[in-house]
């Protein structure tokens, strides 16, 4: 069975013998593919990408809550934030 990278890889090649391209983009790529069937993924949400940003800040998961072990509030004063 192909990965989802080795499934996207072949589509990659399937578009350039279908179109005969010599110079294509990623997004003229998507848009054949979606329209041969290919769902559309979920848009980020722009909450949960400032949370990640934050997050990466801190080294910690976005999920992270402030009650567990190593909490947010003792990493944020032991960073004299």
């Amino acid at each position: 069975m192909a990965t989802a990278v080795q499934k996207k890889q072949k589509f990659i090649r399937y578009f350039r013998e279908q179109t005969g391209a010599k110079e294509w983009n990623m997004h003229d790529v998507a848009i054949m593919a979606h329209k041969m069937g290919w769902p559309l993924p979920k848009p980020l949400d722009p909450l949960d990408l400032l949370a990640k940003q934050f997050a990466d800040l801190l080294g910690v998961s976005p999920l992270a809550s402030s009650s567990g072990c190593g909490s947010m509030s003792m990493m944020l004063r032991a960073r004299r934030w």
